[in-house]
């Protein structure tokens, strides 16, 4: 049975419904608005881990920072803006499909 995404859930914490920082850029069945908040909020949770471990404070499981950052770059040079620009899409705006 595929997986159905939980939106809020992805809102608030997108690594349980994502595996990686790209599937999020992938998924065209929510518009590059969502994606780019979903990206920012896991951004925000790497940093904060990453601050925690910077304070010997977690596991030691490597930071995915350097994944969503990439992430939220190649969404926004998909769309032929900056970070900034990006933010100010449209909630219906589509996605390009690159082959």
């Amino acid at each position: 049975m595929p997986h159905t995404l939980n939106r809020e859930e992805a809102k608030t914490n997108p690594s349980k419904e994502y595996g990686r920082p790209m599937d999020v850029v992938l998924d065209d069945s929510i518009s590059v608005s969502e994606r780019l908040d979903i990206l920012k909020r896991w951004e925000q949770e790497a940093r904060d881990l990453q601050r925690a471990a910077d304070e010997n404070m977690t596991g030691g499981e490597p930071s995915l920072l350097p994944d969503v950052r990439k992430a939220i770059d190649t969404l926004c040079q998909e769309h032929g803006m900056d970070e900034k620009g990006c933010e100010g899409l449209q909630p219906s705006t589509p996605a390009p499909r690159y082959q």
